[in-house]
């Protein structure tokens, strides 16, 4: 008994495991027989294809917009960026055309090209390297070829100027006239030009002089310092000693001028006095004594003479003009000059390291970072011009012949440029459009397929309800 009682309880378990997969069994069916209903429906069907359209419209919608969008933004700024560059190139060429007319004499026309190139690439260089504009390089470039300078001197000479101007912070094209010029007093080739540089920025820094001044200075005593054999650091040296009494520029070189001009040329009157100071213009004149020897001697002839009768000794031997100077040099003595013009011939590279210091300052680098984008600018408008220059001459050439057309035909052309010109804000319109379409599309399609719903679980249960 207890036996069949554990059967009957396991039967029992048995058909009601039984009876709960019939049930899931049946919801299955009715489950199917409802999605066949809805598939079926001609409401789903239309439902389900304006959704699609609806998504695609949407889709539609946002390229449409995103065209509108980038068409605008990328056509001002790439337009603005070409524009810029263009115009950079443009007169970027124009100066190297200026600067290859200069050179027309000198160089070859089967070398012209090359040289060219070379002197374009060289100055884009500087440009970057220094902080400076092209057009200011180009400047510079073609004073040293109005100066008389081939393409290699020019080559040659323009780096030194280049690290004048940064070391001394005096304008590029004050530092090159003055450079050239003092090359032009002393016979000395492009090459020299950092030995002129070196001496002028060293001296300018050791004593209260500026580059200007020293270059303002030597305009004047320069050809007469050569002549009487003073060297071109001597005489750099002895206008930074007058500067530090007060005598600077023109004025220094005035008056050194006048003072090398009577050792040069004495009068019987200078003659008399310099004896009496305890030289002679023989000496000087064959070499036998320097400047500082004569500024020795005259202190050592001195020495127990009031102020007055000490001036009037120097007036009289160097002229009333150069009083002043001499006394200045004087008092400071010999041994002054000497040390600061061994000083300024050892200074050899100064200008090149004051300058790369002068470089690494936040102020150089913006100005650097400055060329560069202009350099950049130049780079790719040199590209964009063979491509932009003949569309210019063909439109040009088309303009012209627009005139000539008949008025109908001018018209219809115009109407076709307006459409053109719509294209951009009509692709925002469509933008607009087709999202308004592909929304109202989605939103019809969802209430037919809602439709079609009802209609189709009706149906299912008609249908289950046979099953």
């Amino acid at each position: 008994t207890a036996k069949q009682k554990e059967d009957l309880i396991g039967a029992r378990n048995a058909m009601a495991e039984t009876a709960n997969k019939v049930s899931d069994l049946q919801n299955k069916y009715s489950a199917l027989g409802r999605e066949i209903a809805i598939q079926s429906s001609g409401w789903t069907k239309a439902g389900d294809s304006l959704q699609t359209f609806g998504n695609k419209l949407n889709s539609i919608s946002t390229t449409t917009g995103k065209v509108a969008s980038a068409t605008r933004g990328m056509s001002l700024v790439i337009g603005a960026g070409m524009g810029y560059g263009i115009k950079q190139a443009s007169e970027f060429n124009n100066s190297m055309t200026a600067t290859q007319a200069l050179l027309a004499d000198t160089v070859p026309a089967s070398q012209m090209n090359a040289v060219i190139t070379k002197l374009s690439d060289n100055s884009k260089k500087w440009a970057m390297e220094y902080g400076l504009s092209t057009k200011s390089v180009h400047a510079g470039m073609q004073e040293l070829v109005k100066a008389g300078y081939d393409a290699n001197q020019v080559t040659a000479s323009m780096p030194a100027i280049l690290n004048a101007s940064k070391a001394s912070g005096e304008d590029f094209n004050t530092v090159m006239q003055a450079t050239t010029s003092i090359l032009s007093q002393y016979g000395l080739g492009a090459k020299e030009a950092g030995r002129v540089t070196d001496s002028l920025t060293f001296v300018a820094n050791k004593t209260k002089a500026g580059f200007k001044d020293m270059g303002d200075a030597m305009v004047y005593v320069g050809p007469v310092a050569k002549s009487v054999g003073m060297s071109l650091e001597e005489t750099a040296s002895a206008i930074g000693i007058l500067s530090n009494a007060g005598i600077q520029g023109e004025q220094a070189g005035t008056a050194l001028r006048g003072a090398l001009t009577r050792l040069l040329k004495p009068s019987e009157q200078n003659a008399e006095a310099m004896k009496e100071l305890g030289f002679s213009a023989e000496e000087f004149k064959k070499g036998q004594i320097g400047l500082p020897d004569i500024i020795d001697r005259i202190k050592e002839s001195t020495e127990g003479l009031t102020d007055a009768e000490k001036a009037s000794l120097i007036a009289k031997a160097f002229g009333t003009e150069s009083q002043t100077a001499m006394n200045a040099l004087i008092n400071e003595g010999g041994d002054a000059l000497r040390g600061l013009t061994k000083e300024t011939k050892g200074a050899t590279g100064y200008t090149k390291e004051l300058a790369k210091a002068m470089n690494s300052t936040d102020a150089a680098k913006f100005a650097q970072a400055k060329a560069k984008m202009e350099v950049l600018a130049i780079t790719i408008g040199q590209k964009l011009l063979p491509v932009i220059v003949p569309l210019v001459e063909d439109i040009a050439d088309l303009a012209s012949k627009f005139a000539d057309l008949p008025e109908p035909v001018q018209k219809n052309i115009l109407y076709f440029g307006l459409f053109l010109g719509a294209i951009s804000p009509l692709a925002g319109v469509i933008s607009k459009t087709t999202g308004l379409l592909g929304g109202l599309a989605g939103g019809f399609g969802k209430v037919l397929g809602a439709m079609g719903n009802i209609g189709a679980s009706k149906g299912a249960v008609t249908a289950l309800e046979g099953v």
